[in-house]
């Protein structure tokens, strides 16, 4: 009876950093591409690489940190889902989804960046780059975002119920 009761104590569904971390692994593939359209286009990075090649240094070198950033994402948006009064709402999951995952990714495409070589030596040539990660990071952000607000919905539909009555 007391696990029942810490079940619906809960503010945000068990599962939450799990769920928005194996989401988060998109970014890295993406945010490979995205630098090898940057480097085809504006010049910054190895245009003769392949996008197949870029998405593996990406999860090599930012799949744990994508890992991570998902998870606190999901959990961000839960709780901040969580604290508002009233049903969750999808503009508010998504605009925290999206801006969240979104700046972590800026650092994802740097730390994919890196290693692929042929960086800008002037600090201001690191802007495509941190564009190029920003746009990459909107789609699983977004994913993150409407995934935890299902979730959230759920979870505060199940909290608001009556517990359900069990023979002793």
């Amino acid at each position: 009876m007391q696990a029942d009761a810490g079940a619906h104590a809960r503010k945000v569904p068990r599962a939450t950093f799990l769920l928005g971390a194996l989401i988060g692994l998109a970014a890295p593939p993406l945010v490979g591409v995205a630098l090898l359209l940057l480097a085809r286009t504006v010049g910054i990075g190895d245009a003769a690489s392949t996008a197949e090649r870029n998405a593996h240094f990406a999860l090599l070198f930012a799949g744990l940190p994508a890992l991570l950033s998902g998870g606190g994402v999901a959990r961000l948006v839960a709780h901040r889902l969580a604290e508002r009064a009233g049903p969750p709402r999808l503009r508010t999951a998504l605009a925290l989804g999206v801006s969240a995952m979104a700046l972590a990714s800026i650092g994802l495409a740097i730390l994919t960046a890196v290693p692929l070589g042929e960086l800008p030596e002037e600090p201001l040539g690191f802007a495509p780059i941190a564009a190029a990660g920003l746009v990459a990071g909107m789609l699983p952000g977004a994913t993150i975002g409407l995934i935890t607000l299902l979730r959230q919905r759920r979870h505060q539909a199940l909290r608001a119920a009556p517990p359900s009555e069990t023979p002793p």
